[in-house]
């Protein structure tokens, strides 16, 4: 919500967004300071790690399937809502299931209306309110701080019992995943754990935060990265940086999940040459001297190959 700031104004800035549905909603704001720019990873600090874990380290964080990254459960104020109308609670769940099931289009804040933020204010404590200096748009915080946290939450639960319940699943994370049929690893460290969960999982699992609505995540260029297969759900940038089946694969459905994660689970040569192919495809183009070359280019307007 900083990005509600009047601030964003100011020509001093530049603001880089990852998400072009982010920046085609903002570029107006401040036109030649805003830049759409996707992420990017550090290939080389990983190898060093990868290089250098023990034999303990690696049959620690080898596995048949991992996740590392939150449930939202625990980032989910929608749930502090109490007594709404049920006609609001039944749509806004009729909503939220819906978005479930479609990838490459969020849909959520089109489908309020101006009775319906109204009313949902009145019955979560503490609705956002923004601090001054900033455009207030109640619908738009509805959908972003408490639908799509929802909707995410909903999400990482429901892979996490469809992928649990056939395969084993490591999942590291803070969050509580009572009930559920995987393996709660907890935390591991960013910077010298994480690269090995990446490596040494036979499937990586990236679930987009809802929040992005087009972008791709960090984690998506850190498991190619480090050179371990992923799998992500569909989102609309992404062929923009990557060859679904070549450098990574993609699934659309629950369906689709289960049925690519059996066959990457039992067709090892295609699952390692697509992890290499994603590897070579990030080192290439999407690690950090390369990103910050375009970062400053964009920023001070210098033509390509000029710096």
């Amino acid at each position: 919500m900083e990005l509600y700031s009047n601030s964003v104004t100011n020509q001093w800035n530049r603001i880089f967004l990852f998400d072009q549905a982010q920046y085609d909603e903002f570029a107006s704001r401040n036109p030649e300071y805003i830049f759409h720019l996707p992420l990017a990873s550090n290939p080389a600090r990983w190898n060093r790690v990868i290089s250098d874990a023990s034999l303990h380290n690696i049959e620690r964080f080898s596995s048949e399937i991992s996740f590392v990254g939150s449930l939202y459960t625990e980032k989910s104020p929608y749930d502090r809502l109490k007594n709404a109308p049920s006609y609001l609670s039944g749509y806004l769940n009729g909503i939220m299931a819906a978005q479930l099931k479609i990838y490459g289009y969020n849909f959520l804040e089109e489908l309020l209306t101006d009775d319906m933020v109204q009313t949902f204010r009145k019955h979560l404590p503490g609705f956002y309110t923004p601090p001054e200096n900033f455009r207030r748009d109640d619908r738009i915080a509805m959908a972003r701080i408490y639908l799509e946290p929802k909707v995410s939450a909903m999400e990482r639960v429901l892979v996490m019992k469809l992928l649990g319940s056939h395969y084993p699943v490591n999942l590291y994370t803070g969050s509580d995943t009572t009930g559920l049929p995987v393996k709660n690893c907890g935390l591991v460290k960013t910077l010298t754990e994480m690269p090995l969960v990446f490596h040494y999982s036979k499937i990586n699992l990236n679930i987009t935060s809802k929040s992005i609505h087009a972008g791709l995540p960090l984690r998506i260029f850190d498991v190619l990265g480090c050179g371990g297969f992923l799998l992500t759900n569909y989102q609309t940038e992404l062929t923009n940086y990557f060859t679904p089946g070549t450098d990574l694969d993609v699934y659309t459905s629950e369906d689709d999940l289960l049925t690519k994660t059996e066959y990457y689970l039992t067709h090892e040569k295609d699952r390692m040459e697509i992890a290499h192919n994603g590897y070579e495809t990030t080192k290439k183009y999407h690690n950090y001297p390369e990103r910050l070359l375009q970062m400053i280019s964009l920023a001070y307007g210098i033509t390509e190959g000029a710096i």
